[in-house]
């Protein structure tokens, strides 16, 4: 079941608490806004995903949530995220390169079928080992 909208006020507490909290060294956690704005976990992480996306400078660090307010933190995040998105995208292929090795199977996919033994990486970044039917 998806989570419930946002309540404009609740986004507006906790970007005014974020705003308060400038730069790495006044990073709260999540338990921490949830309380100081009187909301859940769940609705303060609804609020940063939120934010970023409208794009405002919200980081996050072992720490926990606060506002970017040096540019140079935000190229250090920015550049962050990408060689996580980056990684994440490489363990994917690493897995679907495993799934012809997954228990001596070569068709794991359903309702694909195999079009080659070799694996090959198309320019997109996908993998040209499975066609669906």
């Amino acid at each position: 079941m998806p989570p419930k909208p946002l309540h404009p006020d609740e986004l507006l507490r906790v970007e005014a608490r974020l705003r308060e909290l400038r730069g790495p060294a006044q990073a709260r956690t999540c338990a921490q806004i949830a309380e100081e704005c009187g909301t859940t976990e769940r609705k303060v992480q609804l609020a940063v995903a939120a934010l970023r996306d409208a794009p405002l400078p919200v980081g996050s660090d072992g720490h926990g949530y606060y506002w970017i307010v040096e540019p140079r933190e935000v190229r250090r995040v920015a550049n962050s995220l990408t060689r996580r998105a980056i990684g994440q995208l490489r363990r994917g292929l690493r897995l679907r390169r495993a799934a012809l090795d997954l228990a001596g199977q070569r068709h794991v996919v359903p309702d694909a079928v195999p079009v080659a033994v070799a694996v090959d990486v198309e320019p997109n970044g996908q993998l040209a080992m499975w066609r669906e039917r």
